[in-house]
């Protein structure tokens, strides 16, 4: 040892006596891995590690944590349901390596964030290139003021979510973790772009979410997380995904939640990751499904052996959602006077409109087409309401309260939209009747922080049979309120379950950022906890693990190249449970000796070093792979024992064995041929 240390300068710092071990320098430019692969090579070192480092464990101080059973499963019991200890991502010890990094972009592309929610301090993405409220598009994208994303839905620069899907999305990948308030994401730190295609209602078109999809690609994100879909394929759509393949973004997208096969029925977009009616499968698209709280594929989760990949916890998943609190920034019940409300006018053709107490959805009048009786066939007329603003306010929505008798998809009652009173956008179009009864409208997205605002309501006739028309009533236009740190909500779905593969994914960006997209889906899938309830369901047979997956990061001590000492046996070492143990010993001192001495075992033992450290890192963690691997092992020990004291005897024996196994195999194979009945 002493001569191995002089040849390259180097000293020893302390002796550990009792195991044999020594504590040394390392030469100016000399790297870790280069010391230890020297002395590695060295035959006076039995082996040679790096002086790693170790971590306290980390644990957040999120006072909801405790709830987040798919971060950390003790069997506890959430939102009335007990759990099964493990049945988890192992994020804290994920946590040990990364809690992530400010550099890592992950798109949200859903119903909205709700950015201002405190538990997501320091963790949305804000664009650079953009000046803050100067009205210009900087970057020139596009977008004007698009500081923190877009809005697609209503083509403005706040992407404020009024539904809470897309909140709870994020919050599961990365709400700030460690602050004391809330919960925590998969990732501590991160970067959430909030991209909004899906309205009030859930509902989003093919060509927002394709527009958000190339946002978030020319933006710069490393992930784009799809927690939505449909039944059919879109050859769009897969191009848009394709493009973000080509750039580098890794599309995670939930497999549905019908509870079917999706490899007899595909749903998209999640299906691009198989070959489908729109094309070949997309090398970026990981399709995730559900799992509860004890490790089961959840009932209503779709699957497929196939066409989905792997699974992640899904059931109660406790996340960040919007304040419960809605500002009223405009009302008109209509009640104050017999005329039209200040502000309002009406027009077109055969325009009655006006104020009625005939019916109203609260006392006691409302706004109807046709006060006096049916509309008239040909009609085309309608009634504007006032101005009204939604400056500095965000996530803004009307709803209506509605009464109507029309002649089924022939005579119409539109609402439209306008930010000018002269163009308008149409949000709702109904037919046929209420039933005599007033119904709440859905709530329709409004345009956010424009000073002037205005809605429509708009009646249509063809040239034959009439009706009683509209009447309207409790007009109201809220928009959302500032969370405050307790706002959380349990939901479900394989849309709650595909931020965690998200989170995990945005965890090994952290860890490394230069991986590949290839690479991140092989930490991921190849790295999962095998559940036999979920064998034929996914691929991969499994459930996510974020610890595991960026272990697969870490490579393995330095293997020798030949000619002396070599790396550590890791196998024997987990199974006997020290590189100093008398087995592991043997096997070491066969792989030097002999081995290591030819090409053939230079390409075996090289083999070894690729393959065998995950194999190791499962037998180490397992009683009972250990003990298998124990009497797996000393039939292997005994002969390589013998190898280093007899090798001609050893190789004898070796090859006798193995030819007597090729005659017990192939003696039957000999004796049936011969019995054969000849043809003629």
């Amino acid at each position: 040892m002493e001569n191995a240390a002089t040849q390259i300068g180097a000293n020893e710092i302390r002796t550990f006596a009792n195991i044999g071990v020594h504590q040394m320098t390392i030469p100016d430019g000399m790297t870790v891995e280069q010391a230890v692969r020297y002395y590695q090579n060295n035959p006076d070192v039995e082996f040679a590690e790096p002086n790693y480092y170790r971590h306290k464990l980390v644990t957040p101080n999120d006072p909801s944590f405790g709830s987040l059973w798919g971060l950390h499963n003790t069997g506890q019991t959430v939102n009335g349901t007990a759990g099964t200890s493990d049945a988890d991502i192992d994020a804290p010890d994920a946590w040990d390596i990364t809690t992530g990094a400010s550099s890592v972009v992950i798109s949200v592309i859903d119903s909205g964030v709700a950015w201002t929610h405190p538990d997501f301090a320091g963790n949305i993405w804000t664009n650079t290139g953009e000046t803050t409220g100067d009205g210009v598009d900087n970057d020139g994208n596009g977008f004007v003021d698009d500081v923190r994303g877009w809005d697609f839905v209503t083509s403005d620069n706040d992407p404020m979510d009024v539904d809470g899907h897309g909140t709870h999305v994020a919050g599961t990948i990365a709400a700030s973790g460690n602050n004391g308030a809330g919960i925590t994401g998969v990732m501590w730190t991160a970067q959430i772009m909030p991209l909004r295609f899906l309205d009030a209602a859930g509902i989003g078109t093919l060509a927002n979410e394709i527009a958000a999809i190339n946002y978030a690609v020319a933006k710069g994100a490393k992930i784009i997380n799809a927690s939505f879909g449909a039944n059919t394929c879109a050859v769009s759509e897969r191009a848009a995904i394709a493009l973000a393949n080509t750039a580098g973004v890794l599309f995670v997208a939930a497999a549905g939640n019908d509870g079917t096969n999706n490899d007899v029925t595909p749903h998209f977009p999640s299906s691009y990751s198989v070959a489908s009616a729109c094309g070949a499968a997309l090398a970026n698209v990981i399709s995730v499904a559900a799992t509860g709280q004890n490790d089961a594929l959840a009932s209503f989760s779709n699957f497929g052996a196939a066409s989905v990949q792997v699974a992640a916890p899904g059931v109660n998943t406790f996340s960040n959602k919007p304040s419960s609190t809605l500002t009223t920034v405009y009302s008109e019940n209509f009640d104050a006077s017999a005329m039209l409300p200040s502000g309002w006018t009406t027009g077109g053709t055969h325009d009655s409109w006006g104020v009625t107490t005939m019916f109203a959805a609260s006392p006691t009048r409302s706004l109807a087409d046709s006060p006096a009786g049916n509309y008239l066939n040909n009609t085309n007329s309608f009634a504007l309401s006032a101005s009204f603003s939604t400056l500095n306010q965000g996530g803004c929505r009307v709803t209506v309260e509605a009464r109507y008798d029309l002649e089924t998809n022939f005579d119409f009652l539109f609402g439209d939209r306008s930010t000018d009173g002269v163009n308008f956008t149409n949000f709702i179009e109904v037919t046929g009747s209420t039933g005599g009864s007033f119904v709440t409208s859905a709530p329709a997205d409004l345009p956010d922080g424009r000073a002037t605002g205005f809605i429509r309501a708009r009646l249509t006739s063809d040239g034959s049979n009439v009706d009683d028309g509209a009447y309207l009533d409790d007009l109201s236009v809220q928009c959302a309120g500032t969370p405050s740190a307790s706002d959380q909500q349990f939901l479900q779905g394989t849309s709650m379950a595909t931020p965690h593969v998200s989170g995990i994914a945005g965890l090994l960006l952290a860890k490394d950022s230069t991986l590949s997209v290839a690479q991140l889906k092989t930490a991921i899938l190849n790295n999962v906890d095998a559940k036999a309830g979920l064998s034929g369901k996914v691929s991969t047979g499994g459930r996510v693990n974020a610890h595991a997956a960026l272990l697969s990061l870490e490579p393995p001590p330095p293997a020798s190249g030949g000619g002396g000492g070599g790396g550590g046996c890791f196998i024997a070492t987990a199974a006997f449970g020290s590189p100093l143990a008398a087995e592991v010993q043997i096997l070491r001192e066969f792989r030097d000796e002999d081995l290591l001495t030819h090409a053939p075992g230079r390409w075996l033992v090289a083999a070894y070093y690729w393959t065998s450290p995950p194999l190791a890192r499962l037998i180490a963690s397992n009683e009972m792979l250990r003990s298998a691997s124990r009497i797996t092992l000393r039939p292997v020990i005994w002969w390589a024992g013998l190898a280093l004291e007899s090798p001609v005897l050893a190789w004898s024996l070796l090859i006798l064995g193995a030819g007597g196994l090729v005659v017990v195999l192939i003696t039957p194979l000999m004796l049936f041929q011969a019995r054969r009945p000849g043809t003629t």
